[in-house]
């Protein structure tokens, strides 16, 4: 049976961790601590043991938010790639480009041009000069 909105909301901590199936692998596990969180459940390609994935705690992360992410990974067990290897893997850094000290200034000025037009206090406008 699928879970609701009203199931979670009202489902009450027990004395032990138990879970409340959604269907399709996708649970929610309930601790004696009333801590929600969404799982996935699924068999590692490499060694066909079971293995569980968190997406998130309810009410952090939405019953329909939860319910694509076992679609996403279930794409990759059938690639035979497991998921969770590929969580912990860290991630390409941004690069920032380098800026112009002059168009900095630039912007900052009309900035301040844009708050004096704008309206803005004496004591607003001499802060935003200080700090920029």
């Amino acid at each position: 049976m699928r879970l609701t909105g009203s199931k979670i909301r009202t489902a009450k901590p027990a004395p032990k961790t138990f879970r409340m199936s959604d269907g399709g692998g996708l649970y929610l596990e309930i601790t004696p601590s009333r801590t929600k969180t969404f799982q996935f459940q699924y068999y590692r390609p490499d060694d066909g043991k079971r293995s569980w994935m968190n997406f998130g705690f309810y009410p952090g992360t939405k019953l329909t938010e939860a319910r694509v992410q076992p679609d996403l990974y279930r794409v990759k067990v059938r690639h035979s790639e497991d998921p969770a290897a590929q969580r912990g893997k860290p991630q390409k850094v941004a690069t920032v480009p380098h800026i112009d000290p002059d168009t900095t200034s630039k912007i900052c000025e009309a900035y301040l041009a844009y708050r004096r037009q704008d309206g803005a206090a004496t004591p607003t406008l001499s802060k935003m000069e200080r700090q920029l």
